[in-house]
């Protein structure tokens, strides 16, 4: 993409707001940004974040059999794939801006919320749990087709 297809295409997901993907436009500019892929990214957790530093540790990754088996991987692709990144201050306040709407999405869900103990960076509420999970690969990925699909 050139700069002005990846402006556009992040101010795209910036001015959507999915009920059940928040999280996209973020999702996409560390995508863009970093070079991560998509498995990384649906495996960061809170921890990772280093706001002082301004990195992210890359040290696992999501893999999902389907939209409700999944686990993490203690892993990336492969032991080279361990890493950190350094960020920008463009994305540290937009994860700053994302972890306080995930903060204010868990208090509106009161006390019914069981958030992962994983504390992942990218996540959604189940409606019909109340649940809080991961957001996986295979549901973002399906969110991209269906986006392709539509914009055709």
């Amino acid at each position: 993409m050139t700069k002005e297809e990846l402006k556009n295409f992040l101010l795209f997901f910036k001015n959507k707001e999915y009920n059940s993907s928040r999280y996209f436009y973020l999702l996409c500019a560390l995508l863009a940004y970093t070079g991560m892929r998509l498995s990384e990214t649906c495996a960061l957790t809170w921890q990772d974040i280093d706001f002082n530093k301004k990195t992210i540790f890359i040290h696992s990754s999501m893999f999902a059999k389907n939209y409700t088996i999944y686990q993490r991987q203690d892993t990336p692709k492969n032991q080279s794939s361990i890493r950190k990144i350094y960020i920008d201050n463009f994305l540290i306040t937009v994860l700053k801006k994302w972890r306080k709407k995930q903060l204010i999405n868990r208090l509106q869900n009161g006390k019914n919320n069981k958030v992962d103990a994983e504390n992942y960076l990218f996540t959604t509420i189940i409606s019909h749990t109340n649940k809080e999970k991961a957001v996986l690969p295979i549901a973002v990925s399906t969110a991209f087709k269906y986006i392709n699909n539509s914009l055709c």
